[in-house]
């Protein structure tokens, strides 16, 4: 899949999509409206939802009633039953605790991004029960005196990210708020996706109210626009990932929302593999299989697990703790065995489950060595899949990240706290991590640490001067 090189490239791309299809959107309308005129039988009236009208109206009803139910219901039908089934972040109740972090800790990240980013409109933000690790926001309400916006975080993702990448994560949802992703996104791409519910409205409805031989012309016209509208609404989609991304690693740093995607991959990638091999490799009761008990205390045991083999070693005492047993594993076929990167091996100065600057740029250039390797099994589609899915893969997005900032991230000189006994003479010169090679001055303080701590690696007590 090709991977935009820069912010400019996706802007440009984005708007380029979005007002190809803004134009192919108007040219359906019109359309349709003059293929169910013509196609209709006079006096055939339908009702949607609220509104009786005339059959050939019905393109014009369908967006329009689909943009008030888009736009002015979802984001207040969301917030209620959130309010219902999640767990609000309630200020008034700073102790309560969400995962790792304190309701206070999470709604001071959330401020400290709004001043970053320059958005000020984020009022709630919930937190939903999910085994996997995702985030997501809307509007409550739009118009701009008045909007308010709500963030929504699953519990997986509060378990799994330190706060260096859940900043990055609560930032790269308020890019798509800054941008009104949400909106654009809805407006542009709706009508696509209502262009599939007509053609296939009027292929229901073709023996009884139409006259055959315009409606059968009209599909033939309807069904090759359609499969050209879909590619393209979806990679706007994919763009907004792109520079919602951007903006977030503009504000929190390349390393924190690298780190946060490849957490987030892995950790969906482990469930999800956990989930897919529970029936094929282990021998166990249909009725605890699928029961309440079982997937309970499976979920609770796998709560902020990232490493697959623990995963896999927790879910094997599990099942043996329930009366089951392990199957023979089956050999795959090499032609349908992916080809996984495990970026792991690549975590090699501090196994910290995080990528320093260093191993991120190694791992960035195995992948582009390497167009065929995937980082993860289960949540990576193939290549032909991929052209069709609204979020690009992992793999592609922290390239694109890495293209983009690793200049800067080079350039970029750290300051370090240090206590005024530790720090070396001259305190000014320019240090440099013998592993990493970030590059930081220190500053000596009255109330700073004894040895010195390399900011991206963790690496003690070694610098070297540059």
């Amino acid at each position: 899949m090709f991977t935009p090189k820069n912010y400019q490239e996706v802007i440009r791309g984005y708007k380029l999509r979005r007002n190809i299809l803004l134009l192919l959107n108007t040219f359906l309308v019109l359309a349709i409206i003059l293929i169910f005129m013509w196609s209709f039988s006079p006096g055939v009236t339908e009702r949607l939802f609220v509104i009786s009208y005339p059959v050939y109206l019905f393109p014009v009803v369908l967006i329009t009633e689909f943009a008030i139910l888009s736009r002015v219901l979802s984001g207040p039908v969301m917030f209620l039953l959130l309010s219902w089934k999640g767990r609000r972040v309630d200020p008034s109740k700073p102790e309560e605790v969400f995962g790792k972090y304190r309701s206070a800790e999470i709604l001071e990240m959330v401020r400290e991004l709004e001043k970053k980013m320059d958005v000020g409109y984020v009022r709630h933000v919930f937190v939903y029960e999910g085994n996997m690790s995702n985030a997501m926001t809307t509007d409550i309400i739009l118009l701009k005196p008045y909007r308010s916006s709500m963030i929504v975080l699953t519990s997986s993702l509060v378990e799994t990210l330190n706060r260096d990448e859940l900043m990055a994560a609560l930032g790269h949802e308020m890019a798509h708020l800054k941008r009104n992703d949400v909106f654009y996104n809805n407006a542009v791409i709706g009508p696509s996706l209502m262009l599939i519910w007509i053609i296939l409205i009027l292929i229901q409805n073709l023996p009884e109210h139409l006259n055959a031989e315009p409606v059968i012309a009209s599909l033939l016209v309807l069904l090759p626009l359609s499969v050209i509208t879909r590619p393209i609404a979806k990679s706007m989609a994919r763009y907004s990932e792109y520079a919602a991304d951007y903006l977030s690693a503009e504000a929190n740093g390349l390393l924190p929302m690298a780190n946060a995607l490849i957490k987030i991959g892995q950790r969906d990638d482990t469930i999800l593999g956990i989930y897919y091999t529970l029936q094929k490799r282990y021998r166990l009761d249909a009725g605890v299989l699928s029961g309440g008990e079982f997937r309970k205390e499976l979920e609770e045991s796998l709560k902020g697990v990232i490493d697959p083999d623990k995963a896999e070693e927790i879910t094997r005492e599990l099942v043996r703790n329930y009366g089951g047993s392990e199957r023979k594993r089956r050999g795959e076929l090499p032609l349908l065995k992916p080809k996984i990167l495990d970026w792991r091996e690549f975590d090699s100065h501090i196994k910290d489950y995080s990528l320093d600057y260093v191993e991120l740029g190694q791992l960035v250039e195995a992948l582009k060595r390497g167009p065929h390797l995937r980082l993860f099994r289960h949540v990576s589609s193939s290549y032909t899949f991929s052209v069709f899915g609204s979020h690009p893969r992992f793999k592609e997005r922290i390239i694109f990240l890495w293209d983009a900032f690793s200049k800067n991230e080079e350039e970029r000189i750290y300051t370090v706290m240090v206590s005024r006994s530790a720090a070396p003479s001259p305190s000014s010169d320019v240090y440099v991590c013998p592993f990493c090679q970030v590059k930081f001055r220190l500053v000596p303080t009255a109330d700073g640490p004894d040895e010195v701590v390399c900011p991206n690696c963790g690496l003690k007590g070694e610098v070297e001067s540059s």
